[in-house]
């Protein structure tokens, strides 16, 4: 689906018309409390990606309930590969750091090449990562995503209508998960972000201060470029891998990237505090469309 004027002006119709059922309070807020324990590290990815980091903690607590525990892609384990759509993510040897899995989910799915910070523009972004299925014309359906709304009213909607697994679709079910448009809505009412229709800003003086967008044309090194990082760190596999036959490509890939990582991580565009490093852990499952 293409993010046309038509489709902009009804993810901006929805996020104006949306209201969180104040019986939901409770579970938004501690959805809320259990990511932000983790901002550090969705701001970590966010330097390197460009993708502001309330996108990436929206998405992980969808995907992995908020705790850096699971593929960020879909919530599997980190112990192996996807298996859940997309599968056989990401590339390499697996045990993978959360944070490895991170940067492949945002560069797969084309987040980390997106620029409209927008409501709308983050509410297509979430839609398309979970996928589009839910504005099918199939019965049940065309119905708002519970990937993003599930917790609020929304005029002609009961909340009902749910993929209890991938590509299975249930016209009576309900999502027990806070959808991420109200998880951002609720920080938004927090004080911790400033989501207008236009440009997303972070408040100041909200939970740790560190920028949330970061213009990498003028500020930050090259080196904390996602893409950059991958090239240089294949290029040395080849080489490696030329000069020392038995050395694995993927063991050398992965050795250097994680390497750069951390440099890069060392890097302050301005005086700011030193990010913490990323936390790894294991986690849950997400089509064409996904189940979340």
């Amino acid at each position: 689906m293409k993010f046309t004027a038509q489709v902009r002006a009804e993810y901006d119709e929805r996020w104006r018309a949306m209201a969180i059922i104040p019986a939901k309070l409770p579970a938004v807020d501690a959805a809320i409390d259990r990511v932000l324990k983790y901002r550090h590290n969705y701001e970590q990815v966010s330097k390197l990606t460009g993708v502001p980091w309330y996108v990436i903690a929206a998405i992980d607590e969808m995907e992995s309930g908020g705790a850096c525990k699971g593929h960020l892609h879909n919530g599997d384990p980190l112990t192996a590969r996807t298996v859940h759509v997309p599968a056989n993510r990401p590339a390499g040897d697996p045990p993978f750091t959360w944070q490895q899995s991170a940067l492949d989910a945002l560069q797969h799915d084309g987040l980390a090449a997106w620029s409209d910070w927008s409501v709308p523009g983050i509410s297509w972004c979430l839609e398309k990562f979970n996928g589009f299925g839910y504005r099918s014309s199939l019965p049940g359906r065309p119905i708002p995503s519970p990937y993003l709304y599930s917790f609020a009213t929304l005029p002609g909607w009961d909340g009902r209508g749910k993929y209890v697994a991938d590509g299975v679709f249930s016209p009576s079910a309900v999502s027990a998960q806070v959808g991420a448009l109200v998880l951002l809505r609720r920080m938004a009412d927090r004080k911790i972000i400033s989501l207008p229709s236009g440009a997303v800003t972070v408040v100041p003086g909200g939970p740790a201060p560190s920028p949330t967008i970061i213009n990498r044309s003028n500020n930050v090194s090259i080196i904390t470029n996602s893409r950059f990082i991958a090239s240089i760190a294949g290029l040395i596999g080849v080489v490696v891998s030329l000069v020392w036959p038995g050395t694995s490509e993927d063991t050398v890939v992965r050795i250097v990237s994680n390497a750069l990582i951390f440099f890069a991580g060392l890097y302050q565009p301005s005086p700011a505090a030193p990010v913490p490093q990323i936390e790894a852990g294991a986690g849950a499952g997400s089509v064409g469309q996904r189940s979340k």
